[in-house]
């Protein structure tokens, strides 16, 4: 478009920077950074609203995800080195302009300025405020889900926890929710996590459904076979738990915040995004 003639020439001009742009080593480095990340948040996010996801797995998922990005941070010069092999480019558009000296005044001294490289500069100023900026908002959506992991963990451990552990979770539950379960329920629980182990190892085609979370058999099972009135406490547990919204949009929100990053790194990060 820029050596289209039949174009007006302030289109040309504008196309012809915009081709600048894309040329410069900067921008290769960006779009590898961003295509590395997108990937793997697109796949999680899939995963994540999935109906059939229990709170747990998509807090792990959550914790890879950021373990995933903090990797990153390690990551610049295979970024950069890729960059180079794919635009052939080897140099930073700051490698051609002229070097700036400052103003000193007379009681300076005669030291100069100490000067990062091209590249630890684009480092320094672009690709770790993203990773950090990244990760900031994982842990603040992380932390959502990892309350009500704590609070209802004991649901997903009753094959594994000890009846004294099982008792110290379901009195914090008690606790927390004190006007919906009553006392009785540290020792409901225990019978009905004798109860549930006794109900799976009978007959193993009933968990068969990999689709459908554990819990949700629990609440079935309850409901299915009027045991209401023997595990109320549980069953207020299970419509908590299963009421509770697995996906949210603070992650969304989070993000925005890059908005104000994205002003802090300069008009090329400004141009790129």
């Amino acid at each position: 478009m820029c050596k289209d003639k039949f174009e007006k020439p302030v289109t040309r001009l504008e196309a012809k920077g915009l081709a600048a742009i894309m040329n410069r080593l900067e921008t290769g480095i960006m779009l590898q950074i961003w295509s590395t990340v997108l990937i793997r948040f697109n796949k999680t996010s899939k995963c994540l609203q999935d109906a059939s996801l229990d709170l747990n797995t998509a807090t792990k998922l959550l914790e890879s995800l950021k373990e995933f990005v903090h990797s990153l941070r390690s990551q610049f010069m295979e970024f950069e080195h890729r960059s180079k092999v794919l635009y052939h480019c080897a140099t930073y558009s700051k490698e051609h302009r002229r070097k700036r000296k400052r103003n000193k005044k007379f009681d300076y001294g005669d030291t100069e300025d100490a000067e990062l490289s091209p590249s630890n500069e684009f480092m320094v100023t672009n690709f770790i405020p993203i990773i950090d900026k990244l990760v900031a908002a994982l842990n603040q959506r992380q932390a959502a889900y990892c309350v009500i992991r704590d609070r209802f963990g004991l649901l997903s451990e009753l094959n594994s926890l000890l009846s004294d552990q099982m008792r110290d979770k379901a009195n914090d539950l008690v606790n927390i929710y004190s006007d919906d379960l009553e006392p009785g329920y540290v020792d409901e629980i225990v019978q009905f996590s004798a109860f549930w182990n006794r109900y799976i190892s009978s007959d193993s085609s009933k968990t068969e459904d990999t689709k459908q979370i554990r819990d949700f058999q629990m609440f079935k099972l309850i409901t299915r076979n009027a045991l209401d009135t023997t595990f109320p406490n549980m069953l207020i547990t299970l419509r908590i738990y299963l009421s509770l919204m697995l996906t949210n949009y603070s992650g969304e929100r989070s993000f925005s915040t890059l908005k104000g990053q994205r002003r802090n790194c300069g008009p090329l990060w400004a141009r790129i995004v």
